[in-house]
């Protein structure tokens, strides 16, 4: 659990980006790849569908980390 936050707080403040981001963006997207059949059902699953924009925002986030100049480290 302490690992965890650890890990959570060095992406939330930037620290090692191409490590943090980079995992981020390959845990959300085994969490929503593998939800795939949620996906064939949707009017019973509608909160499943966040996780697209989400997995956008976090292959945005992972290309352009190199301009992220609003954290800790570089």
């Amino acid at each position: 659990m302490h690992a965890q936050l650890g890990f959570l707080g060095a992406f939330v403040v930037g620290m090692w980006k191409k490590y943090t981001y980079g995992a981020i963006l390959v845990l959300h997207a085994g969490s929503t790849f593998s939800s795939f059949g949620k996906y064939m059902d949707p009017f019973n699953n509608l909160l499943f569908f966040a996780s697209w924009p989400m997995l956008a925002a976090c292959v945005a986030i992972f290309l352009l980390r190199d301009y992220d100049t609003y954290s800790v480290s570089n």
